[in-house]
């Protein structure tokens, strides 16, 4: 490793990064070129892990989809029994529970 050395054609974010000495093919001289194969390395395996995330996600939403539709198919196929609990419910309290109340009002 070697200190870099300013160039014009290199901008001062660039002049951090890992750096060795060879032919620069910019200027035609023996500057400083980078290494920019380490940090291309690094950004493929963040954009790897990134990507597997993704796929992660994806696959908890669709189980949650399955969840949600196999859910939606149990409701569906009880609602009629439902449907007559709460009539009969309700037609027992109107019978039986709210006469009460209202003698005792």
């Amino acid at each position: 490793m070697f200190p870099v050395q300013a160039k014009s054609h290199l901008t001062p974010r660039l002049m951090t990064m890992p750096v060795a000495r060879q032919y620069c093919s910019n200027c035609g001289g023996d500057c400083v070129v980078l290494l920019v194969s380490r940090e291309a390395e690094k950004t493929k395996l963040l954009i790897a892990v990134q990507k597997q995330k993704v796929i992660e996600k994806e696959a908890e939403t669709e189980r949650k989809k399955a969840i949600i539709g196999e859910l939606l198919a149990l409701m569906v196929t009880h609602l009629p029994k439902i449907l007559l609990f709460l009539t009969n419910t309700t037609k027992f309290l109107v019978k039986n529970v709210i006469p009460v109340f209202v003698n005792v009002f």
